[in-house]
């Protein structure tokens, strides 16, 4: 229930909110040695940290997670922790080896039918190629999430979705749709009650 909690919290943009909940939740699996829960916690705990701003230990924390998951074969874990580590990676401006991440990620997910780690790992993809360069792969896989996101109906997903697409319509020097895609980013975080990051990493 505390994992939950930080989850939706995080994803709902409230990082401070979400720290508590999603640090308890994990003493509590350490403490309990409830093992199969900790790669989850950590996860999402760490990716919270990274987004408070404390990137060094939220990568570190992301790095054992995953060491965790392949260990045990945690198949959803693994895909969940090489996504959030990419994502990290990204907001950290460390660049290198994101699209390999995002390709794993994509990969397991669609495997195993992991639908919403699908959405986040396609995203992750699109923001490692708009950094290449590569803004035609950037944009078709921006719209693969947006269309699984709208599919599964997650809100939060869809407007970084349609944010970023706002940034590479703009780069293509697509006026208008940036402006549209912008737009309905906009409208969809407010509807969400959910901050607009300048960059949604």
């Amino acid at each position: 229930a505390y994992w939950y909690a930080g989850f939706v919290l995080s994803h709902q943009g409230k990082v401070s909110e979400a720290l508590s909940p999603l640090q308890h939740g994990f003493q509590v699996c350490r403490s309990a040695q409830i093992n199969f829960l900790i790669p989850v916690l950590s996860t999402s705990l760490a990716y919270a940290c990274v987004l408070s701003g404390r990137t060094d230990e939220g990568i570190e924390l992301l790095g054992k997670a995953l060491g965790f998951s392949q260990f045990a074969k945690f198949h959803y874990g693994v895909a969940w922790s090489t996504t959030y580590l990419g994502l990290a990676k990204l907001h950290a401006g460390r660049f290198e080896g994101v699209g390999e991440l995002a390709r794993n990620a994509i990969e397991l997910a669609s495997t195993h039918q992991y639908r919403a780690v699908e959405v986040t790992a396609r995203r992750l993809m699109a923001e490692a190629c708009q950094h290449d360069g590569d803004l035609a792969a950037a944009a078709a896989s921006f719209r693969q999430s947006l269309a699984l996101a709208t599919q599964l109906g997650l809100g939060p997903e869809q407007a970084h979705c349609r944010g970023g697409l706002a940034r590479v319509e703009e780069r293509l020097g697509h006026g208008e749709d940036a402006e549209r895609y912008a737009r309905l980013a906009a409208q969809t975080y407010a509807a969400l009650d959910m901050p607009q990051p300048s960059l949604q990493s």
